[in-house]
């Protein structure tokens, strides 16, 4: 498949892409097609990750193959940032991994 036959987005992408830009203000977040058909959805923190956002499991980008891949995944990343109070992480059950 070359450049010019790669699929343009959908409308339910294209909707699915302003839902997501509207659920998480917080994250850059694109929805390309790659010349071989496949599909990819991206978000990029705004924010700078520091040390304590890394060990508390939050990641600086995220790729997923779907826009419900990436939705759940940005709602874990939200949780994890919400648990961050006073610049510190609250602490995880026993067991739990980021």
């Amino acid at each position: 498949m070359d450049a010019a036959s790669v699929p343009e987005p959908t409308g339910l992408e294209v909707r699915q892409l302003h839902a997501l830009e509207s659920t998480y203000p917080g994250w850059a977040i694109t929805h390309t097609i790659t010349p071989a058909g496949k599909h990819q959805w991206k978000a990029v923190l705004y924010r700078e990750l520091t040390d304590l956002l890394h060990q508390a499991g939050v990641r600086a980008e995220v790729l997923e193959e779907d826009a419900i891949a990436l939705a759940t995944t940005l709602a874990h990343q939200t949780l994890l940032l919400a648990s961050m109070r006073g610049g510190r992480a609250v602490p995880r059950r026993a067991g739990e991994t980021p």
